[in-house]
């Protein structure tokens, strides 16, 4: 194994770690909470998370099928990151209740989310 296949390993299961955590704490807070943005922030991550995964499949992970992921790369590589960011804004603008507490932010926002 090469020294810059072994920093893609490193940084897959890094980021993918850390993105299981924010997921499953979200995923508690939405649990006890059930507030609408969070439902927004777990499928924003749930998006970043697949399309990283799609971007790492030069690895030859063992448990992704390639013909699969070369399938859904795709389909998937522009729609998934501009999915995952108007999630991301739509997120943003209900967590700080913009529309009620700063309406002139919110049309902003709005803009550049659609």
């Amino acid at each position: 194994m090469q020294q810059s296949e072994w920093l893609d390993y490193i940084s897959l299961y890094g980021f993918s770690s850390v993105l299981l955590f924010q997921f499953l704490f979200i995923g508690l807070q939405w649990a006890f909470i059930r507030r609408r943005e969070y439902i927004y922030y777990l499928s924003y991550m749930l998006g970043i998370g697949i399309f990283s995964v799609l971007k790492y499949s030069h690895l030859q992970l063992p448990w992704i099928n390639q013909a699969d992921v070369q399938f859904l790369e795709c389909k998937l590589d522009l729609i998934l990151p501009i999915f995952s960011y108007f999630l991301y804004y739509r997120f943003a603008r209900t967590f700080l209740e913009l529309p009620d507490r700063f309406p002139k932010y919110n049309n902003w926002i709005k803009k550049l989310e659609y």
